[in-house]
C-alpha cells in the first residue's frame, strides 16, 4: 500500500512541474529542455551565492584546525534553508490536502498515508540540501584536496541531513496547524509566522560577514558552544572533517530517532488531527446593503479575497513587493546605508540609476500574482467562462491586481531611493516610468504564459503557486528579459547615453505591453473560453 501511494505521490508531483496532457504529443522534448536549462539556472545561482560564502570561511577555519566547524555551519545553514523552503509546504501537504478525509475514509492505515506524504517532501528536502551542501563540499575539496573516504563520509551525512530537517518540519507544521485551527482567521497566524522566518533568514544572511569574522576570531569559544548546544552539527562536523566513524554513527542515531520519534507521534494522531472538528468561533451572518459594481472591479474584488486569503499565494508570489517595503523601511531609518555609496561612485548618477533600475525591475521578477490565476480557478473555472462578461473581462481583471499590488510599491521604493541617491531627475523619471512598465510586463506576462501551461489536477494550491511550469517560465523569463537588456548595455552600448538607453527600453516594453494587452481580447479569450479543468 505504500509503494501505491508513493507512486501517486510522485506521479502528482511529476504532474505539477512537466503535464499538459492535451499536448502531450506536441513540443515533449522542448518543454524537458526548458524545464532542465531553468533547474540548470537555479542551480548555478545558488552555487555563486553559497560557493563565494563558504570561500571566504574554509582557508580561515583550516588554518586553525576547525575543519570540523566548517562543515557543521555549513549544515546548519542547510537546515535553515530547507525548514524555511519547506515548512509551510509540509504543513498543506499533510494536515491540509484536499483528500485527506477520502484517503482515511478507505481501508487505509493513517501511517501509510503519512509515511507516502513525508518521503515525498523527503525527497524534496533533499533538493534544498544540496544547494548548499554541494557548494560547500565543492569549496572545501577544491581547496584543500578530497580524498574517497572524505567524500564518502561527506556523502553519507549531506543524505542524512533532511531526516532531521523533516522531523522539525513535521513537528513545526503540526502546531501551526494545531494553532491555526482554533482560529477563525487562521491566515494570519500563517502570515505572521512566514514572515518572522523570512525575516530572521535575511538578518542572519545579512550579516553573515560579521557572523564569519566573529567566527574566525573566536572559533574555540564557538566550538564549545556547538558541542553542547548542537551537538548534532558537531557531530555532524567531525565526522566528516576527520573521517571518524564514531561521530558519524552517532549523528546518524541522531537524525534515525529524530525522524521515527515524530513519524511514530504524528502517524498515531495523523487521523485525530486532519478530521477535527474545528474550535474556531463561526461566523455569524449579519445583513449589509449590497452595493452595486462594474464587472471588472467586481471580478477584481474577487481575485484579491482570493490573493489574501491564502498565506503561501502571498509570501510566494508578492515576495518582491515585501522586500521593497523592507528596504523603504530600511532607508527611510537609516538614509547613510545608501548615501555613503555616493563617493564611491564619484557622483555618477546616471550610473547609480542604471543600476537602481536593474536591482528594482530583478526584484518585480518574482512578482507572480499572475502566473498561477488561471490555474486557481481550480474546478470552478466553469464559472469565469460562463459568466456573461467577455473573457478579456476575466483576464485583465487578474492583471489589474498584480498592477495595483506592485506598481505603487516599486515607485514609492524608486522615489525613496532616487532621492536619497540625488539621482538626476530625468534619470529618476526614466527609473520611474521603467519600473512601473515593467510590472505591468510581468502581470500580463503571467495571464499569457498561464493560459499556455494551465494546472487544475492539484491536491492543494500550495502545488500551483510554487511548483508550475507557468510560475517558473514567467519568473526566469522576466529576469532573462532584464538580464539580456543589461548585458546588451554593458557589452555594446556603453557610450550611449543611459537616460537614452533606459528611454529605448521603455519604448520596446511598452510595445510588448500593448500587443500582449490586446492579445488577451483576442487569441487569449479564444484559449480560455477552451480551457477545460480536470
Amino acid at each position: 500500500m505504500l509503494k501505491t501511494l508513493l507512486k501517486i505521490q510522485f506521479a502528482s508531483f511529476k504532474a505539477s512541474l512537466m503535464r499538459n496532457r492535451r499536448r502531450q504529443a506536441k513540443g515533449g522534448a522542448g518543454r524537458t529542455i526548458g524545464m532542465a536549462l531553468l533547474f540548470l539556472y537555479v542551480i548555478v545561482c545558488f552555487f555563486i551565492m553559497f560557493g563565494s560564502m563558504f570561500s571566504t570561511l574554509c582557508l580561515p577555519l583550516h588554518q586553525i584546525e576547525l575543519d570540523w566547524l566548517y562543515f557543521a555551519i555549513s549544515g546548519l545553514m542547510s537546515f535553515m534553508l530547507t525548514f524555511i523552503g519547506n515548512v509551510f509546504a509540509t504543513q498543506t501537504q499533510l494536515f491540509d490536502a484536499k483528500d485527506n478525509e477520502l484517503l482515511l475514509s478507505m481501508p487505509i492505515k493513517p501511517k501509510f498515508i503519512l509515511g507516502s506524504r513525508m518521503l515525498l517532501l523527503l525527497a524534496l528536502d533533499i533538493g534544498y540540501v544540496l544547494l548548499v551542501m554541494a557548494p560547500a563540499g565543492v569549496v572545501y575539496y577544491r581547496t584543500l584536496g578530497a580524498s574517497p573516504l572524505g567524500i564518502i563520509y561527506f556523502v553519507i551525512s549531506t543524505l542524512l541531513l533532511p531526516l532531521m530537517v523533516q522531523a522539525f518540519s513535521c513537528l513545526i507544521a503540526w502546531l501551526i496547524s494545531l494553532i491555526s485551527s482554533r482560529m477563525r482567521k487562521k491566515n494570519v497566524i500563517i502570515m505572521v509566522v512566514s514572515l518572522l522566518f523570512l525575516a530572521a533568514y535575511f538578518y542572519l544572511y545579512s550579516k553573515m560577514g560579521d557572523i564569519i569574522a566573529n567566527l574566525i576570531s573566536n572559533g574555540t569559544a564557538v566550538a564549545v558552544a556547538f558541542k553542547k548546544y548542537a551537538f548534532p552539527a558537531y557531530y555532524f562536523g567531525v565526522g566528516i572533517a576527520q573521517h571518524n566513524l564514531t561521530y558519524l554513527l552517532l549523528y546518524t542515531v541522531c537524525t534515525l530517532a529524530a525522524f521515527e520519534l515524530v513519524y511514530l507521534i504524528l502517524s498515531r494522531s495523523f487521523r485525530q488531527i486532519t478530521t477535527a472538528k474545528k474550535g474556531a468561533k463561526r461566523i455569524v451572518y449579519k445583513e449589509k446593503a449590497m452595493h452595486r459594481r462594474s464587472a471588472s472591479a467586481a471580478l477584481l474584488q474577487k481575485d484579491f479575497r482570493h490573493f489574501i486569503g491564502n498565506p503561501m499565494y502571498v509570501l510566494n508570489a508578492w515576495m518582491g513587493e515585501i522586500l521593497l517595503v523592507v528596504a523603504c523601511v530600511a532607508i527611510l531609518i537609516k538614509k547613510d546605508i545608501l548615501t555613503e555609496l555616493l563617493p564611491i561612485l564619484n557622483g555618477q548618477g546616471d550610473a547609480i540609476g542604471l543600476i537602481l533600475c536593474v536591482t528594482l525591475c530583478g526584484l518585480s521578477c518574482t512578482n507572480l500574482i499572475t502566473a498561477p490565476s488561471i490555474s486557481l480557478e481550480g474546478k470552478n473555472l466553469w464559472i469565469a467562462q460562463s459568466i456573461p462578461v467577455p473573457a478579456a473581462t476575466v483576464l485583465r481583471a487578474k492583471v489589474k491586481l498584480q498592477m495595483l499590488l506592485c506598481i505603487p510599491i516599486t515607485v514609492l521604493t524608486a522615489v525613496v531611493m532616487g532621492l536619497t541617491l540625488r539621482l538626476p531627475v530625468p534619470m529618476l523619471v526614466m527609473v520611474i516610468l521603467l519600473t512601473a512598465v515593467f510590472n505591468i510586463f510581468t502581470a500580463l506576462l503571467g495571464v499569457v504564459v498561464n493560459l499556455r501551461f494551465p494546472r487544475f489536477d492539484y491536491l492543494n494550491e500550495t502545488a500551483v503557486i510554487k511548483q508550475s511550469m507557468s510560475t517558473m517560465i514567467c519568473m526566469f523569463g522576466s529576469m532573462a528579459v532584464v538580464l539580456v537588456l543589461s548585458l546588451v548595455y554593458a557589452l555594446l552600448l556603453s557610450a550611449a547615453s543611459p537616460v537614452a538607453y533606459l528611454l529605448g527600453c521603455l519604448v520596446l516594453l511598452t510595445a510588448a505591453n500593448i500587443f500582449m494587452w490586446n492579445y488577451l481580447a483576442r487569441g487569449g479569450s479564444i484559449r480560455f473560453a477552451a480551457l477545460q479543468a480536470d
